[in-house]
């Protein structure tokens, strides 16, 4: 079956029980398989069968809902409006009750009355179409607490009520249209990065058609296309660099601020820009397929997958509601029927707590940290695929690092060069033979040797996953590992190569017709950060393994050279997931760090799995967490990074559950008598925004952290 998606945007979309509404509606949809909803992103995330599926319907469907289908190209309104006229309406209402005026109650009335329907009718329509579809969320206590303070000042008029509730139904609407203004630009802070990311690609492109420079859309060119990409323009899509060299600013993709060497034959990436020479490119991938594309497509769905404290808060808010419901009723009928207090203060406690137990700022507590700790990571090149990861990240006790292409990186250095001739005859000898393969070895030793004068070699062969041999003049020329010469070599030459053996080298010996010429010892290097990254990553109080398909001295070798607290080599390819799963059973929390295909049992099984950005598709796919930098420090980073979102979680939850505790009771008069204090339902509404708000800015603070 087939199965495709697509991404929509909906707006007003204000809580948690506003998510579900959405998310019930257009799962009703005909062909459609699954969907999820992003209060922070305000999108929709739609599987569908394309046989049956019809977006007009999911239009229809949300908007029947209450809700707004917009348009990605389109904006939705801010509001900033009805703010103003809210405000200037409330306090000529609130000037007015001060006013030696006759009839000022019904010159308030008429006053009110077209504030009240620009501000209030949106809430009205919201709240009617939730009740309809049997779900209650903020729209609904809003509206009743909007028609009721109106209908209060009217009564006000026929002398039912003491005074005048105008200006609290204004100032009610004013204030929810204030706190969703907030939101609405807070959220847009949270999720800038994204937006950083789409904007980066140029609008216009210049492609190379028989021999000429033609500028066109970007949109409109193909895979295997030629571009010329001049100085400081962005490179559109992926490809290979087929004429010309220059130096590449990654910085927006990677977070590396070095610019990057590239010339003929170097692999470029959509998004980056061109900084020292125009050159000219093949085009590679286009689309969803580029690796800017890839990384947008996994933060946003990062974005959308939910930790397990919010499903929590999720099951809390439609409960929530109607108790609070309840409590405003019992708060009226306790002041009014048993306290015998006046109609004026039972409606006034009555609205004030519908008012002030809105809760939006529950429902905005998790989402917002999320979206903007994927946001910073993002930034900084560490993609994290789902939510749940920060709160995995601070359980985690153990940490295990595939050695190839992790730590190391995946090439080799000449540690040094033993030779019974001389030695520069010696390399140019081997590296004459040496470049007819194609190894990471092979190609070590023809970089250290940096000559362009070599032999020509007859009669090569490669001898499988032990060696090379040739003829030069007429002497048969071999080198390769122990392997090839186990057979035949003297005692004394078996005790020099067992020396360097233990020290965990990689070793070459060379023979010239049978006679032993010398060795060369060389050695996987280290990644420029791994020492660092490793201290870092240990100060936290998590034990670090190094783990490797490489004999034991050669990960003994490494492990010890940076100081890690245990080591395990010889390992097959299915042993690493196996590895782990003994860790787990010990009551490990386990990160699991790799870069290769044989890597990705080992990252599924693993409670978080780290990919190497630089590895493969696989192993990418397979982990959670996405290193773009390819760094041993980001690990370090990634963990703090989640740690400050788990914390920025934990103030917001406290903020949003003590605000509704505390303000509550106030707001039902619970200290009126004794004290002589309570909150008039605006100054509720107020308090409300205000909530959302603080909660929003405490999420926001995550963009400050500093990482290494």
């Amino acid at each position: 079956m087939e199965k495709k998606r697509i991404t929509i945007k909906v707006g007003g979309m204000m809580c948690s029980s506003c998510v579900n509404t959405v998310k019930d509606a257009i799962s009703k949809v005909d062909g459609v398989i699954d969907v999820d909803v992003n209060l922070s992103t305000e999108k929709a995330y739609i599987s569908f069968k394309p046989e049956k599926f019809n977006i007009e319907n999911v239009k229809d469907a949300i908007e029947k809902s209450g809700y707004k289908f917009i348009k990605e190209e389109s904006e939705e309104k801010n509001g900033k409006e009805k703010i103003i006229i809210g405000f200037i309406t409330g306090s000529i209402l609130m000037f007015i009750m001060f006013l030696p005026l006759k009839h000022k109650d019904i010159i308030s009335l008429f006053l009110s009355l077209p504030a009240f329907f620009i501000l209030g009718i949106p809430i009205f329509r919201e709240s009617i179409i939730s009740l309809r579809n049997k779900k209650l969320n903020m729209s609904v206590m809003y509206a009743i607490g909007i028609s009721f303070s109106y209908i209060a000042g009217i009564l006000s008029i026929f002398q039912i009520t003491e005074s005048m509730f105008f200006e609290s139904s204004i100032f009610l609407a004013t204030f929810l249209n204030l706190g969703r203004y907030l939101e609405k630009n807070a959220k847009k802070k949270a999720i800038i990065s994204l937006k950083k990311l789409s904007e980066l690609i140029p609008e216009k492109t210049i492609v190379i058609k028989e021999g000429k420079e033609i500028e066109t859309d970007t949109k409109d060119i193909s895979v295997n296309d030629i571009l010329l990409v001049k100085t400081g323009a962005s490179i559109p899509f992926d490809g290979e660099i087929i004429e010309g060299e220059t130096f590449i600013n990654e910085s927006m993709i990677t977070g590396e601020s070095v610019p990057v060497y590239k010339k003929t034959g170097s692999k470029v990436i959509g998004g980056t820009v061109n900084l020292s020479n125009p050159f000219k490119m093949k085009v590679e991938k286009i689309g969803e397929e580029t690796f800017l594309s890839q990384i947008i497509k996994l933060v946003e769905e990062g974005q959308m997958r939910k930790p397990k404290l919010q499903n929590i808060a999720d099951k809390i808010i439609p409960y929530f509601i109607p108790f609070i419901l309840v409590i405003s009723i019992i708060t009226f009928i306790y002041w009014f029927f048993i306290k015998d207090s006046s109609l004026n203060f039972a409606i006034s406690r009555f609205l004030s707590v519908i008012v002030i137990a809105c809760p939006c700022a529950l429902g905005l507590a998790i989402p917002t940290a999320v979206t903007v700790g994927i946001g910073k990571g993002a930034e900084n090149g560490i993609i994290i695929k789902n939510g749940e990861v920060f709160e995995k990240s601070e359980k985690i006790t153990t940490i295990l690092i595939d050695k190839t292409g992790t730590i190391t990186e995946g090439s080799f250095v000449i540690e040094e060069i033993y030779t019974n001739i001389d030695k520069e005859e010696f390399l140019k000898i081997v590296s004459s033979l040496e470049r007819y393969f194609s190894h990471p070895i092979s190609d070590s030793i023809l970089s250290f040797y940096s000559k362009n004068e070599f032999y020509d070699f007859e009669n090569v062969k490669i001898i499988e996953g032990r060696g090379i041999s040739g003829k030069l003049n007429g002497k048969n020329v071999m080198i390769g590992s122990i392997k090839l010469f186990k057979e035949n070599l003297n005692r004394d030459e078996i005790h020099l190569i067992e020396e360097y053996a233990k020290k965990g080298n990689v070793l070459l010996i060379i023979k010239i017709n049978d006679s032993f010429t010398g060795l060369i010892v060389l050695k996987d290097k280290l990644k420029e950060d791994a020492k660092k990254g490793i201290e870092y990553i240990k100060k936290l109080g998590i034990k670090i393994g190094i783990i490797s398909g490489d004999k034991k001295e050669t990960t003994e070798n490494i492990a010890k050279e940076l100081n890690v607290d245990f080591w395990i080599g010889d390992v097959m390819p299915d042993g690493k997931a196996k590895i782990v799963s003994e860790l787990q059973s010990k009551g490990e929390m386990v990160g699991f760090v790799g870069d290769g295909i044989n890597d990705a049992p080992a990252l599924a099984i693993s409670d978080i799995g780290i990919a190497i950005g630089s590895g493969t598709d696989v192993a990418i796919e397979t982990g959670e967490v996405v290193l773009v930098k390819n760094k041993i420090m980001d690990i370090y980073n990634a963990i703090i990074l989640s740690r400050n979102v788990m914390k920025k979680i934990r103030q917001n939850l406290f903020w949003a559950f003590f605000y509704n505790l505390s303000l509550i009771p106030v707001a039902a008069g619970l200290f009126y008598n004794r004290f002589g204090i309570t909150l008039r339902p605006e100054m509720s509404g107020f308090a409300m925004a205000f909530s959302s708000f603080t909660v929003i800015s405490i999420s926001l603070l995550i963009k400050k952290i500093k990482l290494k």
